[in-house]
């Protein structure tokens, strides 16, 4: 019975490859399922579905296949398994024109659909993701393994990999992969089967789909997470962000983001020679993007930590030295010459006050108090800020110390 719906479905995809008017059904249908996952709604309304379709110029007399008219089930609905697999084929369809109209796009589009497919695999009936992995073909087949791969990385390593429905889907990406019938799909596979730190229920479905043996790392042997910070400019470069109004409008940009919420947070993991990086952006509490990326230790080219804010203690400290020094020492002499001895009194009180202020300053400053900037630069020029507690910080640089080549 399985093999009769394959063999079905191929006959579908055969046909709708080489219907006139492929390109515009493709595109509606691509535009629909993306409007859904975005929306994260169960259905599209018949409305938009219409408005799309003239836009795009789909034409009901035009729209028929041996199933069904496909502009009637994109506008109601599809309903059956059936009907859910042409709305899906044409999607793979119209993200393969997209991607030949505009190929230097096609690794951004290849991204969103996939996000898209998944939510859709997980939250509804429309079996998108398993589509784009078997029907795939030209650019869009030779690339999808890559991002299907990724995007299980980015879920069973990432700080909420034990959430259940980031295990979700995970594990639907992997079966993807696992069913996708691209070259590079098998070692897709096999390159997650040889990664560290994966969650074990997903490095159990790795396993169960590769057949091959999966390395079960707990958790990596040195972490440390905080939020992301900007990067540093000092010097001449920090004049000229001022002079030009880049570091102010910087400071526009980071106060509308702390408005709407939006947190960017890093989680590095020092896994043997390997350092990972998982990066997420969350805004409004909701998780807007996910990123990981391995790199050998070598492609590392400096490390430091900074207490936090101790250049803003150290300047309020000297800010405060010479306030004292200044207006209390006017203030002494001047009341010492004219015989008021209470003025006299106020102005060596705050000579005391700013020498006091600046010696705390100072002593605060060496302390670091609790948070710490650490500062990573790669070989190709990227620069990673982070602001985390400062004991992490102080192990985690230690320990890249002893394990940094050299």
């Amino acid at each position: 019975m399985a093999e009769d719906e394959n063999v079905s479905k191929d006959s579908l995809l055969e046909e709708l490859r080489a219907h006139p008017h492929r390109e515009p059904l493709g595109a509606l249908a691509l535009d629909v399922l993306g409007r859904q996952a975005e929306g994260r709604t169960q259905f599209v309304g018949r409305d938009h579905v219409q408005k799309r379709a003239e836009e795009l110029g789909v034409e009901r007399a035009r729209a028929g296949s041996s199933l069904a008219n496909a502009l009637d089930v994109l506008e109601r609905g599809p309903k059956s398994e059936r009907e859910r697999a042409l709305v899906a084929s044409l999607a793979v369809l119209g993200l393969e024109d997209a991607i030949a109209r505009e190929p230097d796009g096609a690794d951004a589009r290849i991204e969103r659909a996939v996000r898209h497919a998944v939510w859709l695999e997980t939250s509804t009936d429309v079996p998108w993701l398993g589509a784009l992995a078997r029907e795939a073909a030209g650019p869009l087949e030779e690339r999808l393994p890559r991002e299907l791969a990724q995007q299980v990385l980015d879920a069973a390593v990432g700080r909420d990999r034990a959430r259940a429905r980031t295990r979700a889907r995970a594990i639907a990406l992997v079966t993807a992969l696992a069913a996708s019938r691209a070259e590079g799909a098998r070692d897709a596979l096999l390159g997650l089967a040889a990664h560290g730190g994966l969650d074990p229920v997903v490095a159990s479905a790795i396993g169960a789909a590769s057949g091959a043996s999966v390395r079960q790392a707990g958790p990596p042997e040195i972490t440390l997470e905080g939020a992301i910070l900007p990067r540093r400019f000092g010097g001449f470069r920090a004049v000229i962000r001022w002079i030009t109004g880049w570091a102010l409008l910087a400071a526009i940009a980071a106060a509308l983001r702390a408005v709407l919420g939006r947190r960017a947070e890093v989680r590095l993991a020092l896994a043997g020679r390997r350092l990972e990086i998982h990066e997420s952006i969350r805004a409004l509490g909701l998780p807007t993007r996910e990123r990981s990326s391995i790199l050998d230790l070598g492609e590392l080219r400096s490390a430091s930590r900074e207490p936090r804010h101790r250049g803003l203690l150290l300047y309020a400290g000297a800010l405060s030295l010479s306030v004292g020094v200044l207006v209390g020492g006017y203030v002494l002499v001047d009341g010492a010459r004219g015989g008021e001895y209470a003025l006299a009194a106020l102005g060596a009180a705050l000579f005391a006050a700013g020498v006091a202020v600046d010696a705390g300053a100072e002593r605060l400053a060496r302390r670091g108090g609790r948070r710490a900037a650490v500062e990573l630069a790669f070989a190709d020029g990227r620069v990673l800020r982070l602001s985390a507690d400062d004991a992490p910080a102080t192990r985690f640089l230690e320990a890249l110390r002893e394990r940094l080549p050299g």
